[in-house]
């Protein structure tokens, strides 16, 4: 798989985390751990497209990483 596309879906896996994260801890709980709020395009306040093209971006060097990892561990291709 190429690495935009699992950067893309890296991103997307975790903005879902926490969007369910902060259903549960923010709105449900009440312990107002993050608020956005005030940014644009936020949905309810627990997730924004600025902070979900962050995770996007800092899904690469993870995956790459991880890529390094798996094959000097286990000989991964």
């Amino acid at each position: 798989m190429p690495l935009l596309l699992q950067m893309l879906l890296g991103g997307m896996i975790i903005t879902l985390g926490e969007l369910l994260t902060g259903i549960i801890v923010n709105l449900w709980l009440g312990w107002q751990v993050w608020d956005y709020s005030a940014l644009p395009g936020n949905l309810w306040g627990q997730i924004c497209p600025q902070y979900s093209l962050l995770w996007v971006l800092l899904s690469g060097p993870i995956i790459i990483l991880d890529d390094i990892l798996r094959w000097r561990w286990y000989r991964d291709k």
